[in-house]
């Protein structure tokens, strides 16, 4: 019974707090002519307890008034009034003496990195026959190379046999 007081005196005092007052808090400022702003409105509550019986301590609610609209009051087109940049695809490039000079530098380089590059496929077309001369002669070396060194071993061996057969320990 000790314990019931105490909480029954902090539920009756939690429900005589006083109304909440709400607060206005704007995160925009006004409109720029396009779109409004959400409103938000922050309400303070006080320390309460919820259906399911969890005690919650006094903070702060936000709450949206009203949402974000866009303005379609009848004027000039944002466009028109200067507050949108017209899209970048619909304006030609800025044409000035340094710019021109620059892309013709530009297509210059590009021309002849193009000549280059055919030059260099030219090239590689008629080194490719070489290329593969080149690795034949490697291949042939390589047999007339291991067919020498098998003709040396053959020949030691024979020379070691006569010097057997010739020698006078021999009857």
């Amino acid at each position: 019974m000790r314990f019931i007081i105490p909480i029954l005196v902090l539920l009756v005092s939690g429900c005589s707090s006083p109304k909440p007052k709400p607060v206005a808090l704007q995160l925009h400022p006004e409109p720029a002519g396009v779109r409004f702003p959400e409103v938000l409105q922050t309400y303070q509550v006080g320390r309460q307890v919820d259906d399911s019986g969890r005690l919650h301590e006094t903070h702060p609610i936000h709450r949206i008034e009203m949402e974000a609209r866009w303005d379609l009051r009848p004027g000039p087109s944002p466009r028109q009034s200067g507050l949108m940049p017209p899209p970048a695809a619909y304006h030609p490039a800025p044409v000035d003496d340094a710019i021109v000079a620059e892309l013709r530098r530009q297509q210059d380089y590009t021309q002849r990195v193009v000549e280059e590059a055919s030059q260099l496929a030219q090239s590689f077309q008629a080194l490719q026959p070489v290329i593969t001369n080149m690795a034949r002669v490697a291949r042939e070396h390589a047999t007339v190379g291991a067919s020498l060194r098998a003709m040396e071993e053959r020949q030691a061996t024979l020379e070691q046999q006569l010097q057997r057969i010739a020698s006078p320990a021999n009857p």
